[in-house]
């Protein structure tokens, strides 16, 4: 009698799984849960991808402080396959290499520069001491003009 009953369950649990309207309405909710997990793993790759970069960036700049601290000196004149001619903070002047990323055309004599403590290489370009707004003010070449030249 129960292997009866049990037989009959089966049959209607096989019947109900077979029906189509339960069939579509099954793949739907599936389809759906694909869909749902699809988007929460663009998300999580998205996620990811920003935690990478700033992984990256975290990572370069812990390197940058790993760095050995830099002298100062002065651009004197810019010479062919990235050197250059600098007075050094410390007092001499020096034939240096110029670093990749840095251009020539970006170095005009007297610009301030960074060199690498061991091995005096140029590694970067100094902001100007001077306030730019004083910078624009003052006369470095002196004018051609005359005073008789403007009427008076």
């Amino acid at each position: 009698m129960v292997s009866e009953y049990s037989d009959k369950k089966t049959n209607y649990d096989v019947d109900r799984y077979m029906d189509s309207s339960y069939l579509a309405s099954f793949v739907r909710q599936l389809e759906k849960k694909v869909k749902v997990s699809e988007t929460e793993k663009k998300l999580l790759e998205a996620e990811r991808m920003r935690l990478e970069r700033e992984l990256n960036s975290v990572r370069a700049e812990l390197e940058r402080l790993r760095l050995p601290p830099l002298f100062t000196g002065s651009v004197l004149e810019i010479l062919d396959d990235d050197k250059g001619i600098i007075k050094s903070s410390t007092g001499p002047t020096l034939v240096v290499q110029i670093a990749k990323h840095i251009s020539g055309d970006d170095l005009p004599s007297g610009t301030r520069v960074a060199l690498n403590q061991r091995s005096f290489a140029l590694m970067d370009i100094l902001p100007m001491t001077k306030d730019p707004m004083v910078l624009g003010m003052e006369v470095e070449e002196s004018p051609t003009v005359t005073y008789n030249d403007i009427g008076g």
